[in-house]
């Protein structure tokens, strides 16, 4: 088997706005979909944190087109790993935004697996950020 799980961070550009969003993820949903892959994308305090599963030479195009995207910067590769099984298999590509979710559960969350106060992905290591990521897609269940 050749699954893999990507996790990246970056930065939204100034302009990124909510059209922008509803944009990515209608093209995530379509392009994932047809491609095979699963994932979650997190958006808050103008940072993404987004995890892509499947074939490792499909996630691996689909970063590298993501990377060159001008609606975020500074992409950074958190990390790539093989996978015994999805996270997320039930999701071609699922969009969590903090502000849509309860702040106190979200400010928890972050307190739980990061040392700051506020959503930082780049400072948190592969494994916070995917069970951050995993307990926040939950919470979007509730």
């Amino acid at each position: 088997m050749n699954l893999c799980r990507l996790i990246y961070s970056s930065y939204a550009s100034p302009d990124t706005g909510y059209e922008d969003l509803k944009d990515i993820m209608e093209k995530s949903e379509r392009n994932n979909r047809r491609d095979g892959l699963t994932g979650v994308l997190c958006y808050g305090d103008s940072m993404f944190l987004q995890v892509l599963e499947g074939n490792r030479k499909i996630v691996s195009k689909t970063y590298h087109r993501i990377a060159t995207d001008k609606r975020h910067h500074t992409p950074a590769l958190i990390e790539c790993v093989s996978a015994e099984s999805r996270l997320f298999q039930n999701w071609s590509m699922h969009a969590v935004k903090l502000v849509d979710l309860n702040a106190e559960e979200v400010r928890q969350l972050i307190l739980q697996y990061s040392d700051t106060t506020t959503f930082q992905p780049d400072l948190m290591t592969a494994q916070q950020c995917l069970k951050f990521i995993y307990k926040l897609s939950e919470l979007k269940k509730k």
